[in-house]
């Protein structure tokens, strides 16, 4: 017997999500704080001090692997633990890609500031990832086009990331801005990193996440909803790293996410106020 469409699509999604994260091509994911970890990453990576160019070569990888737990959508009252592989590739300070912030080509790298164009993936939602969403069909999962702008003065950095759904997936795009400062507390060989983050997103983005049309009313229950373009989201981000040896350490993150505007008014949403947490390993080579 064949399987429903659903449980195609979420065996379908699970797989693409594995993979893609070991390719590093992957942005978002409901509740997931992402401009948010790679940021923090790259903190994470200088907090001992730059390394000299001759010691550290043309490439710089990690791996890693940990778990992260987040809302099962974005809204829901529910929550699930993601698996999370992780490696991060960067080659002459051009190209990178890790799991968080995707696959990124630097037109513009120095020392504080770089600036560029990648790809990403945004992974839907499903209609039987939550009650609520019963009637509500898919969303599928697509890809997305990036331009980025990081700047960094001291202990302090800031970024922002414009995405674009390429594809059929949401069809609408995000702006996500971070701003942080790290704390080094070298005698523990740790650092913690409280930052802030906000999200815009236009229609098409708050409609296929956020509104309820007619036919979507008929089938759920939900009474019709427009979700217009605005401030999705800010949140408050804490993230710490302790160095267990030269090359290996473990990180953690806490996120607590508050929606906004028409995302917060949504009958979709059950839950304005999100946490999200996590922790992995990761050894540099």
């Amino acid at each position: 017997m064949p399987l429903p469409r659903s449980t195609l699509i979420k065996e379908v999604k699970a797989k693409f999500l594995t993979i893609l994260s070991f390719l590093g091509v992957f942005t978002v994911t409901a509740g997931l704080p992402s401009l948010s970890i790679a940021e923090n990453l790259n903190a994470a990576k200088s907090f001992t001090g730059k390394q000299k160019a001759q010691n550290q070569g043309d490439w710089d990888v990690s791996l890693g692997a940990g778990a992260i737990v987040s809302p099962e959508y974005e809204g829901g009252e529910d929550y699930e633990v993601l698996p999370i592989p992780y490696i991060d590739v960067k080659y002459k300070d051009r190209v990178s890609f890790n799991p968080f912030s995707g696959l990124r080509f630097n037109a513009l790298a120095n020392e504080n500031i770089k600036a560029g164009v990648g790809l990403g993936a945004d992974f839907g939602r499903d209609e039987d990832d939550a009650d609520r969403l019963r009637g509500l069909g898919d969303i599928d999962p697509t890809v997305e086009g990036l331009l980025f702008a990081e700047y960094t003065m001291g202990k302090a950095s800031a970024g922002v990331t414009f995405a674009q759904d390429l594809g059929d997936g949401h069809e609408g795009y995000t702006i996500e801005a971070e701003a942080g400062y790290m704390f080094p507390l070298m005698q523990y060989n740790t650092f913690i990193r409280p930052s802030i983050s906000t999200t815009y997103a236009g229609d098409d983005y708050m409609q296929s996440f956020f509104g309820v049309d007619n036919a979507q009313s008929v089938r759920s229950g939900l009474n019709n909803f427009d979700a217009e373009a605005g401030f999705k989201d800010v949140a408050v981000n804490l993230f710490a790293s302790y160095k267990v040896t030269e090359n290996w350490a473990v990180n953690g993150i806490l996120q607590y996410k508050q929606l906004l505007g028409d995302a917060a008014d949504s009958p979709i949403v059950e839950e304005e106020g999100q946490i999200t947490g996590g922790a992995f390993v990761s050894y540099k080579f």
